[in-house]
């Protein structure tokens, strides 16, 4: 019933050598995602009784010790392309941000409102950030509850053009 982190990493080759733990600990950690840069590794424990956003450095195969950044819980956790922001959820309708540093030792900034995704009418779970920090997200319509489906069009100009084809 207790998760951990595991690492498996892949020679030139594309052969992945066996798993080893990145983070076993008798507490369950998941939802590891390293940062852009590699530099880090933000993951959820319940170390703390409830689940928690923390952060690690990473470096030469290990991680080193552990920060928590969340304040009250915390899923999701999401970096930004800077490797310096950290988004996550608090509870399911706010995604917070917080600061992480390396210099002079990891430290994570006092995590601040970035979205309220229930005024944004959007779905709680289904968010990511861009590149650029903006968060990306299905808007529910003013009419709308819970979305209960998705429709995914592929090649969807294929479709439009033989539905409305362009007249010369």
């Amino acid at each position: 019933g207790k998760g951990d982190i595991l690492f498996a990493p892949i020679s030139a080759d594309g052969r992945p050598s066996p798993p080893r733990a990145l983070r076993a600990t008798p507490n369950s950690e998941r939802d590891a995602h390293f940062s852009p840069d590699g530099r880090f590794v933000a993951f959820v424990s319940d170390e703390s009784g409830r689940g928690e956003v923390y952060v690690a450095s990473y470096a030469g195969g290990a991680l080193g010790p552990a920060v928590v950044v969340s304040n009250g819980g915390g899923q999701q956790p999401t970096w930004a392309k800077d490797s310096r922001r950290l988004f996550f959820n608090d509870d399911p309708d706010r995604v917070f941000a917080a600061t992480v540093s390396a210099t002079p030792v990891l430290t994570a900034s006092p995590p601040v409102l970035a979205y309220d995704l229930k005024k944004l009418r959007v779905n709680r779970l289904e968010w990511d950030i861009m590149p650029d920090g903006r968060l990306l997200a299905i808007q529910k319509g003013e009419d709308e509850d819970d979305v209960l489906a998705y429709n995914v069009v592929l090649n969807w100009f294929d479709e439009l053009r033989a539905k409305a084809p362009v007249k010369k």
